[in-house]
C-alpha cells in the first residue's frame, strides 16, 4: 500500500529544475520500476526504483513520451487527478514481487 500524501496546494511548486530524490520508504512484494534516467515537471534526469501505480498499463505513452505512473510525491504531496508520471529518459527494467527501498519523494 502506498504512502499517503497531502493534496496539492497553490503553494506547490509547478516544476523545479534542481528537484531530485529526497525520501524513500520500505515496500514488500511490489511491482516495481527501475529507471536508468527519468524526469518530472521539469527537474534533471534521476535514477532510482519506484513503485508502480498500473504494472498492467506501464509504461505507456502519456502526453507523447514515454511515461511510468509512480506511487511518490512531488515537493511532499500528490498531484490533483494522478500520481506523478515520470518521464523514462533512458533503460529501465520492470521488478516484479520488489521488496526493498523506492523512491518516495521528488523535491
Amino acid at each position: 500500500m502506498p504512502a499517503t500524501y497531502p493534496i496539492w496546494t497553490d503553494a506547490t511548486m509547478r516544476s523545479d529544475w534542481g528537484a531530485k530524490p529526497r525520501r524513500s520508504r520500505s515496500v514488500k512484494n511490489v511491482d516495481a520500476i527501475e529507471v536508468e534516467a527519468a524526469t518530472y515537471r521539469g527537474c534533471e534526469p534521476f535514477a532510482g526504483i519506484f513503485e508502480l501505480v498500473a504494472p498492467e498499463k506501464d509504461p505507456r505513452t502519456f502526453q507523447n513520451k514515454l511515461c511510468a505512473e509512480v506511487y511518490c510525491a512531488w515537493h511532499g504531496v500528490k498531484p490533483f487527478t494522478s500520481y506523478p508520471h515520470i518521464h523514462l529518459l533512458g533503460k529501465y527494467k520492470i521488478l516484479r514481487g520488489y521488496t526493498g527501498k523506492v523512491i518516495d519523494n521528488l523535491a
